[in-house]
């Protein structure tokens, strides 16, 4: 009697431990679906807002560099007009000299990111760290060279123009006027000063950072297409 007892106590001990096994085992496999679902739930996320900060980025460097070039090109007009007589189209001179560096920003999904506290989205330091370093510091950096470009049209070249330059509705100028005033030395100051800081402004400011990270992103989504 106690031997079949004893037999009976163990099987159901090893029947008790058994269950426990497969509970465990379940609450294992399920925290790991969990987890699992987790995880590609946020690389999903994470290739969302890598192709939302790459659409931004390529629009950063398509306006910056349509910019860049009609800033070279009316540069360049003034300095046909000071340094090669060059007396074609004077009338449009205030246009050309009035033209500055506005910097339009494309960072609606870092800004995102930023504020709901979602940049781990983003995996890799190495990347995470460049997208930062890009939005903060770069794009401060060109804040402050369009603030300094606006203020000196602001708060120079427009005023004196206004005052010396009778401007129809159409902002074209006097060719005439245009002509006298090249022989004032004020009036050329201002040009050269418009000169110098578009100079300043397209060699300082480039788009290769930004370049340099949509291709670090193109990199990052082909290697999740193989994950």
């Amino acid at each position: 009697m106690g031997f079949f007892f004893k037999r009976k106590i163990a099987k159901n001990i090893l029947y008790f431990l058994s269950e426990i096994v497969v509970v465990v085992i379940g609450i294992f496999i399920a925290f790991q679906l969990t987890e699992w679902k987790e995880k590609k739930q946020n690389s999903e996320k994470e290739i969302v807002a890598l192709q939302r900060i790459q659409n931004d980025l390529k629009s950063d460097v398509a306006v910056f560099l349509f910019q860049q070039k009609d800033l070279i090109k009316n540069s360049d007009y003034l300095k046909d007009v000071l340094y090669h007589d060059k007396t074609d189209n004077l009338d449009s001179l205030r246009l050309k000299a009035t033209s500055y560096y506005a910097h339009l920003k494309f960072n609606s999904e870092y800004v995102s990111l930023k504020s709901s506290g979602n940049l781990n989205l983003i995996k890799n330091d190495s990347l995470r760290g460049s997208i930062v370093a890009y939005y903060e510091a770069n794009y401060g950096l060109f804040d402050e060279v369009a603030d300094g470009h606006k203020n000196l049209v602001n708060t120079t070249i427009e005023p004196y123009l206004i005052q010396n330059f009778v401007i129809d509705s159409t902002y074209l100028v006097d060719p005439k006027v245009v002509k006298a005033k090249l022989e004032h030395p004020m009036f050329i100051n201002i040009l050269t000063n418009q000169i110098a800081y578009t100079k300043v402004l397209t060699e300082g400011l480039t788009e290769r950072p930004a370049k340099s990270i949509i291709k670090f992103i193109d990199q990052k989504l082909d290697n999740q297409k193989f994950k």
